[in-house]
């Protein structure tokens, strides 16, 4: 009978709470249909609103989507130069609620940097309008997604995981974004990322104002329990757990998990109804995961899991195909589930009436109280903790919590105090403000006395006297008589140390007097001691220059003896040349007589269609066209432009330069080239190599030379002596190669450094430095990626980049003398001179095959190779040309005897720059000089283009050095060339005759000397001299 009782009891409380929930879910549904005519009203404000081209430093560029609280538009940033998300909280209702909400939203953003997780850029209020701007990520919505196609359950799972690490992280930040759905979830490229931190809050964090108590926040689809329930204190971060199940159980069934046309009855649905199982609708789905689903999708928060670290967990393991053990609770009932809620109700309301409090509070506060009063301050303070864990403002729980934390410094923990106080500091009410300033003061007290700043010190102490006054608490009563001890003890301290210091001072200025009295003494004996020993040098050389004397009269003696023997010798030496000169010249007329008879014939008509030339100089264009092919090098840049050495290269021509940019680069000499790459210029000199922006000329980046300690006075030593040979930049394939040597020391082997280094647009690195065993001497070559350059122990290395590894393949040479000239390549051949008169030529084949050729008896300048021949001079003013097997061809010597620096070859001619800064002209077939002209001396080597030569000169007279320019189709005056064709069929001329050489054009005077070649790059000149300084000129 009784049970039958009760079992109507249930039935009718069951029938009695349905009621209500029917009546709370009408006036629930009708607030609801008020708050979307409000929205609408909003969104039909933010419509009209006028939007503004620019916010702040924004230019509004699109819109991306509207909203109940504004708009997000597609910007960019006009101070930085990029593109960002700008939302706008616009429209006629903008309420201080809203205002506080949003850039609530912002600082929530603010404090998270994680890659699933829209960045925050800036926040603010311009003119009235509030926004913030947001990393624009050009991607879709995870719900439009899932609108277009179903996506596959792993990439479901890998979305998923994402998102629990990236919210993992949101709530060790102490925040909870409270409206996790699929609109607010960003994909991009299979990417997830989280955004609308609307409704965010913060965990210790206070939202009065912003949600009252009650309210339901959230989009209804994706709620939790709690937050259906409008309960705001039950909501922590496994109410995003909830939300995120929601997202996979829409993900892998293809719906949503409650669905109604009622906003009220699915809010229903989630606090009563559990939800249907993914495997019902969708068979295929795996039983784990579905159990990883069901189990996020717990009513009860406490059976959810704990974290979004385990649910992320859980999704990898699934993944992987791991078992997951997951335990799910048991589904009760309806009727019973309200019965045990109403059961509950009456419970807690019975309980509420008897006791009137929580009598677990009650217990801590009377355990705490007792610690307090035996001594034990830490416990204290921890119970006291404890009890605001629950109850924040309960002010006892306060008082105990000071008062211990008083006892605690009383005792000089204040260690423990400090770290009390970091826990709790956010959390103290304001009432306790005199107690908190008390608290901070002891605290920074006695830091300020471990740092010994008593001054700040004992005004901490004086502001900590003054609220003990309010406060009249004996523990800090007793703690502020011990810092006045520690401020009394360490003043005391102070003043010793002080004391102690002026001592040492004054004892250590005692001690150095006495070195400098015995200094003194020790120098005026030196002194004493050097004139003696100058006055035994005068009486010395006084009797050497006696002796000297007397041996020079002797000398002098039979010097005349032996000139007046060797006159008569030089005089019948002079006699048989005359003798031989005169028998040559006399064959070298009747050649010329036979030759000029035979070609007659030939320069009859017209001078063989040339236009106003000399008869010896054919046309440069067809010359070029016939002569060995020029191929421009894609990938490669090197000293004179090819592995032939003969300096012509495809640039633009400048005919008529005027300096552009100038720039100083510091007091050390350019000697080498620079090279472009891309839009920066590399050029180095006897300390640095830089990397030069070529817009405006300003260094990007600098390499130093490795393990080389310089000094002012190698520099000056290095600098004094700038020879014709440099190790030039070497660019290929993508990677600088350079040579860093130290200055040589008299019998010693330095050893120097060949560096590889990767060009990129931002920043370059270095790949490898290979120490050498000796200086580099000679500019490095690249031959089917093989690296070759000389080293002053007369071996020429063969070097390869492997791996990121600079290696020695191989050498050649004999080591007996250095290699002062870049090496040259010509037929498979690798030829090179040495510090002597000899050429030698190496067979890359075969390792044996080994030739060389004496040339004269001074040293050779480097080779030029040219139509399969090879050109050289060397420092007697010889200059020859020899084939492939180093057989002379020809031999031109110009008397008398005077070095040459450089050559150049270029289609028929041959141009020779002498020391004394002549320039001649040599015909090489014919083997004779043509043209003659004077640029002041010069230590470079031409560069050619189709139609021009470019070549620098050394400074004279401090005018500066200059960039000469020459057109070699209009080599000589025109004028000339013509009255001497008028008169050539009349007589016979001369044809060792020597036209003078026209200057087309020339820079104005630069500063230094120039002794590396020109770059002509894109229209531009540039040109480094020994002074530091970089020149860019161009067409005028």
């Amino acid at each position: 009978m009784d049970d039958n009782n009760n079992t109507d009891r249930s039935a009718q409380e069951t029938i009695n709470a349905q009621e209500t929930l029917d009546a709370q879910e009408n006036i629930a549904a009708q607030e609801t249909l008020d708050a979307q005519e409000t929205l609408e009203k909003m969104h039909q404000s933010v419509t009209k609103e006028k939007i503004p081209k620019k916010i702040g430093r924004y230019e509004i560029i699109s819109e991306l989507g509207r909203g109940g609280m504004g708009v997000v538009f597609k910007a960019k940033d006009t101070k930085l130069n990029r593109i960002v998300a700008l939302k706008v909280l616009i429209g006629n209702i903008l309420t201080q609620e809203r205002k506080t909400r949003f850039f609530a939203e912002a600082q929530s953003m603010a404090k998270l940097n994680h890659e699933n997780i829209i960045k925050l850029y800036d926040y603010g209020d311009d003119n009235g309008v509030c926004f913030f701007t947001m990393d624009y990520i050009e991607g879709q919505t995870l719900d439009k997604l899932l609108k277009q196609q179903p996506i596959s359950l792993k990439k479901t799972a890998l979305i998923i995981e994402k998102i629990c690490r990236a919210m993992s992280y949101c709530h060790s930040q102490k925040i909870i974004h409270r409206d996790l759905k699929p609109s607010n979830i960003m994909m991009k490229d299979g990417k997830p990322f989280v955004m609308d931190f609307g409704i965010a809050k913060q965990e210790a964090g206070d939202e009065e104002g912003l949600t009252k108590s009650g309210a339901i926040i959230g989009s209804p689809h994706y709620m939790s329990p709690e937050q259906a329930e409008g309960d705001r204190k039950n909501i922590d971060s496994r109410t995003d757990v909830y939300s995120l199940g929601m997202i996979l159980y829409h993900c892998i069934t293809g719906k949503p998990c409650f669905a109604d046309e009622s906003v009220m009855k699915i809010l229903m649905k989630i606090m009563r109804d559990p939800p249907v199982p993914p495997r019902q609708i969708k068979p295929r789905i795996p039983e784990s995961l579905e159990k990883i689903c069901l189990k996020a999708l717990e009513k009860t928060k406490e059976d959810r899991y704990a974290s979004m670290e385990l649910f992320a967990n859980d999704i990898r393991k699934f993944i992987r195909g791991e078992d997951v053990n997951i335990r799910l609770s048991k589904p009760s009932s309806p009727a019973k589930k309200w019965s045990l809620i109403a059961a509950a109700v009456v419970v807690v309301a019975i309980c509420a009436l008897a006791f009137g409090g929580n009598s677990r509070i009650q217990e801590l506060r009377t355990a705490s109280t007792n610690y307090l009063e035996q001594g034990f301050s830490q416990k204290a303070v921890d119970t006291a903790q404890q009890i605001l864990y629950d109850e924040i403002d309960d002010e006892d729980a306060w008082q105990i919590w000071f008062s211990a934390n008083y006892q605690l410094l009383s005792k000089n923990s204040y260690t423990g105090v400090e770290d009390n106080f970091k826990k709790m500091t956010d959390n103290i009410p304001l009432q306790f403000e005199v107690e908190t300033i008390a608290l901070k003061s002891a605290l920074q007290a006695q830091k300020l006395i471990q740092e010994r700043s008593l001054r700040k010190a004992q005004e901490q102490w004086l502001t900590l006297q003054a609220q003990n006054r309010i406060l009249l608490d004996p523990s800090l009563k007793k703690t502020i008589e011990n810092l006045q001890g520690e401020i009394k003890a360490t003043k005391l301290a102070i003043e010793k140390e002080k004391t102690q210091r002026a001592e040492q001072e004054k004892l250590a200025e005692k001690k150095k007097q006495e070195q400098l009295e015995l200094e003194r003494q020790a120098k005026l004996k030196q002194q004493e001691l050097q004139k003696q020993l100058e006055e035994q040098e005068r009486k010395a050389a006084k009797l050497k220059e006696e002796l000297d004397r007397k041996e020079q009269l002797l000398a002098a003696e039979k010097k005349r003896a032996q000139e007046q023997k060797d006159a008569k010798e030089r005089e019948r030496l002079l006699r048989e040349k005359q003798r031989k000169i005169a028998e040559e010249r006399e064959r070298q007329l009747r050649e010329r007589e036979d030759d000029f008879l035979k070609r007659r014939g030939e320069r009859r008509n017209g001078r063989n269609g040339r236009n106003g030339r000399p008869p010896h100089e054919p046309p440069l264009g067809e010359k070029w066209q016939e002569g060995p092919p020029h191929e421009k090098p894609a990938k490669t840049q090197m000293f004179r432009c090819n592995i032939r050495r003969d300096g012509h290269t495809f640039a633009p021509d400048v005919t008529t330069p005027i300096v552009k940019k100038e720039k100083l680069y510091g007091k050390f000499a350019f000697a080498t080239a620079p090279v472009i790459v891309g839009r920066s210029l590399y050029i180095h000199n006897q300390v640095t190599m830089f990397k030069i922006g070529l817009d405006d000329l300003e260094i990007k980046q600098t390499f130093l030379k490795p393990k080389q300690n310089f000094t002012t006075q190698t520099i000056k030593l290095a600098k004094a002596r700038i020879k014709e040979e440099r190790s030039a930049l070497l660019w290929h394939n993508g990677v600088l190669y350079f040579a860093c040597n130290a200055p040589v020391k008299r019998r010693k082997k330095i050893p120097s450094f060949f560096c590889a280094v990767k060009t990129r647009p931002d920043k370059d690195i270095l790949i490898d430095s290979l120490k050498m065993p000796t200086q580099i001497t000679t500019s490095p070559l690249v031959y089917k990626n093989n690296i070759y350059f000389g080293c002053r122990d007369g071996y020429i290395y063969v070097l390869a980049l492997r791996n990121g590894k600079l290696e020695v393949v191989t050498k050649y040479g004999r080591g007996k003398r250095a290699v002062i000239s870049s090496p040259i390549i010509l037929n498979n051949r690798l030829i090179v001179k040495h510090d002597s008169p000899h050429v030698f030529s190496y067979s890359l084949k075969k390792r044996n095959d080994v030739l060389f050729k004496k040339i004269g008896n001074a040293n050779l300048t480097t080779p030029v190779a040219y139509d399969n021949l090879l050109f050289f001079t060397n420092a007697s003013g010889y200059v020859g040309c020899l084939d492939q097997k180093l057989e002379e061809q020809w031999l031109f010597n110009e008397e008398p005897a005077t070095p040459i620096t450089s050559l150049g070859i270029s289609a028929d001619h041959a141009y020779i720059f002498y020391r004394k800064g002549i320039i001649q002209v040599l015909d090489r077939f014919e083997n004779r000089p043509i043209g003659f002209g004077d640029i002041g001396p010069t230590r470079s080597s031409p560069i050619f283009t189709r139609n021009y030569m470019y070549i620098g000169n050394d400074a004279q007279n401090r005018q500066g050095s200059q960039l000469h320019i020459f057109d070699l189709n209009h080599l000589f005056d025109e004028g000339e060339y013509e009255n001497e064709h008028e008169e050539f069929e009349e007589e016979y001329i001369d044809e060792s005759h020597e036209y003078e050489i026209k200057i087309h054009s020339k820079s104005r005077p630069l500063k230094g000397d120039i002794v590396a070649e020109p770059l002509l790059h894109n229209g531009r000149i540039y040109v480094v001299t020994t002074a530091g300084y970089l020149y860019v000129m161009a067409n005028r």
